[in-house]
């Protein structure tokens, strides 16, 4: 088999080592530079593939497959034409479709560089045959990468079949989930203490926007989930350790949907709480207000009526006028603050 290392494409085609003849592996890998170099990459890879074979064949593709690469899934593996097109769309949502000879998920995994709430998500196209692996995404996936590593160090074992090769690189992809929503948890517990001080709206948007992505997360692990009970059906034919890693990485999903459905009701309940603690600032505000102008209120009536300096106004030329009308003042405000401060408004 041959190696080509150039700065943008990665050519291998690496059997097994160790392993007996019948159970020997081969794994090719297909990282795209270019449309050009992903041709030539794909010239070194079989022209045909027996799936009566017990080797495996493992193509994985990075970036959007071109007109050779479209035309080799489709002439050597027999990938169905409307499934590699929903693999090459970067908006679709998960999904599974189960065909005669090999089945199809679309999962959206995190990119490499998201490792928190401010996340973006990657689809990853998985098809799954008799004894080949395809993967497809359009961008640099650690979950595939990992997987990916494991199976060229032999840290995996020989035998393992596609299905279970696929449901590892689902279980890499759920982990790094599990990590940014465990991380989250912990920024919900600064939230609720944040809550009571804050001193401007900055808090209530940094909730809202981790309202909107929990939500969106919530409904991609709800799709994560039905796609992969749509799935496990179809490949789940008798092998115990599959029916394990099955049943384990459905929980892990079903677990996800769960837990990031509770964090987005708990933030909407803090959102909830900080707009009722602002409205009730609001209120304590305009309530101190409203003392002051009900205290204000006759003094101005008062100082209007005495500031008119008519000519025929008694009061204006008694000599205890302006004495009068200060104890009047204070009576009326010291009797105003009792009627407040027995109401319990002040």
């Amino acid at each position: 088999m041959s190696q080509k290392t150039t700065p943008q494409t990665v050519q291998s085609l690496h059997p097994q080592a160790d392993v007996s003849e019948d159970q020997r592996a081969t794994t090719v890998q297909a990282a795209v530079g270019n449309a050009n170099d992903q041709a030539q990459l794909l010239s070194a890879l079989p022209q045909t593939w027996d799936v009566q074979s017990r080797q495996t064949l493992w193509v994985d593709v990075l970036g959007k497959p071109d007109a050779s690469t479209y035309q080799w899934l489709r002439a050597v593996l027999g990938l169905h034409p409307l499934a590699l097109s929903d693999a090459s769309q970067t908006r679709h949502p998960p999904k599974a479709e189960i065909f005669s000879d090999h089945s199809f998920l679309l999962f959206r995994g995190l990119a490499a560089h998201s490792h928190d709430i401010d996340y973006e998500t990657i689809p990853i196209a998985i098809f799954t045959g008799p004894n080949w692996l395809v993967t497809i995404h359009q961008s640099d996936s650690p979950s595939v990468s990992k997987i990916w590593r494991q199976w060229l160090g032999h840290e995996l074992s020989a035998d393992m079949t596609t299905p279970r090769l696929a449901c590892r690189i689902l279980r890499a992809v759920v982990d790094r989930y599990t990590a940014l929503l465990l991380g989250h948890e912990e920024r919900m517990t600064q939230f609720e203490e944040e809550i009571f001080s804050a001193k401007d709206d900055r808090l209530l948007e940094e909730l809202a926007y981790a309202n909107a992505r929990l939500k969106k997360l919530r409904r991609t692990h709800t799709y994560h989930a039905s796609a992969l009970e749509t799935w496990q059906e179809a490949v789940d034919q008798g092998d115990p350790k599959l029916h394990h890693e099955l049943n384990d990485v459905y929980e892990h999903y079903e677990r996800l949907a769960s837990m990031a459905n509770l964090f987005q009701e708990l933030t909407s309940d803090m959102m909830q709480s900080y707009m009722s603690l602002s409205a009730h600032r609001l209120n304590r505000i305009m309530q101190t207000l409203t003392v002051f102008t009900v205290l204000f209120l006759p003094l101005t009536l008062l100082t209007g009526i005495y500031g008119m300096n008519f000519e025929h106004m008694p009061e204006l030329h008694w000599a205890w006028g302006y004495p009068a009308l200060v104890a009047i003042m204070l009576c009326i405000v010291a009797s105003t603050l009792w009627w407040f401060k027995r109401r319990k408004w002040w």
